[in-house]
């Protein structure tokens, strides 16, 4: 479970659509599109994920926190955002993915 959420980080920070949808397999179709265009519009991002409550229920998990966000466009300025996340994950085999975010 860590890992998956660590890997949501990282493919935030690292702007990486292919390890976002690894770790996030709904992400397909026009919402995956959708990321990559977003992705493809920022020079850089840095996400910051302060867990405050992790809920295990046999092969599901809830990750509660509070998210920021610094993205720099390639063109206009830097975008600022601040909020509480909520990562719902499902155990697939040997690994944690996430399933929905709120």
């Amino acid at each position: 479970m860590r890992d998956a959420v660590a890997q949501y980080v990282e493919a935030q920070n690292s702007l990486d659509v292919t390890l976002y949808a690894r770790v996030y397999p709904a992400l397909a179709g026009e919402r995956r599109r959708m990321v990559e265009q977003a992705f493809a519009n920022l020079k850089s991002q840095t996400l910051e994920l302060d867990v405050q409550r992790v809920e295990i229920d046999g092969s599901r998990a809830k990750v509660s926190g509070f998210e920021r966000r610094l993205a720099i466009p390639r063109i206009g300025s830097e975008q600022r955002d601040a909020r509480v996340r909520t990562i719902h994950l499902e155990k697939r085999g040997d690994g944690w993915v996430i399933t929905n975010l709120n």
